[in-house]
């Protein structure tokens, strides 16, 4: 911030903002930077000496991400971290705020892709229609352009997730033709197996049974024949 200061009255001027004219009796003096940003100035403790430069301007505030259940506080040492940690009451997670970005108070929406619910989505809509947090038409408008956004990231997650679920199906519907396939061989051979006939089978399994007993006593004598034998 800059000032100029003659004794007597002055100007001052925020980041390059519009400079603003103050006698020196203001006890909230209100300065607008370029982009918005707003400080409100107590100017009447100045004394009579002139005095021109910049000023450096410390500050403190709190932040919310759980609608105001719960409150981060900050002060002017916090908006040189990357990272301040400000905690969500309902389901304890954190969200991590770049302090050098934080630069005037109001309410930011929060944007992390890969999040959205449909659910959701249509409740924030509902808010933000209802305008339950007192935005400006501009801000509105934003919002529902970022709505937007988020719906078409919702539609697409469903697509490729119903193409993978189709994939699923098509190889459960193939896994059970298989599965049908190898029932009906199974059934196959029970009903060979109940409609033997066992005479038969009685019959073939005697004659197999004397031909291995014929094999066996004629391997038997090849195999205890002597010297003699041939003599």
């Amino acid at each position: 911030m800059t000032l100029a200061y003659d004794g007597a009255g002055g100007t001052v001027q925020l980041n390059g903002g519009t400079i603003v004219t103050f006698t020196g009796t203001e006890t909230n003096l209100e300065v607008t930077g370029p982009d918005g940003p707003v400080v409100y100035l107590d100017v009447s403790s100045m004394s009579g000496t002139p005095y021109t430069g910049d000023v450096t301007i410390k500050g403190e505030g709190r932040m919310s991400v759980d609608g105001g259940d719960s409150w981060t506080n900050f002060v002017d040492t916090d908006f040189a971290t990357a990272n301040i940690s400000v905690a969500d009451a309902e389901t304890g997670k954190f969200l991590y705020v770049d302090g050098a970005t934080v630069n005037r108070t109001g309410t930011e929406p929060v944007r992390i892709k890969g999040t959205y619910d449909v659910f959701s989505l249509l409740i924030d809509l509902r808010d933000l229609l209802n305008n339950e947090q007192g935005l400006t038409e501009q801000e509105q408008l934003a919002g529902l352009q970022r709505a937007d956004e988020a719906i078409n990231e919702v539609i697409g997650v469903i697509t490729r997730q119903a193409t993978a679920s189709g994939s699923r199906l098509e190889a459960l519907d193939r896994l059970r033709g298989s599965l049908e396939e190898l029932k009906a061989n199974a059934d196959d051979e029970a009903g060979a197996i109940e409609n033997a006939d066992f005479v038969a089978l009685a019959v073939e399994l005697a004659r197999t049974n004397t031909l291995y007993q014929l094999t066996m006593q004629t391997a038997a004598r090849l195999l205890n024949q002597t010297l003699m034998d041939y003599i």
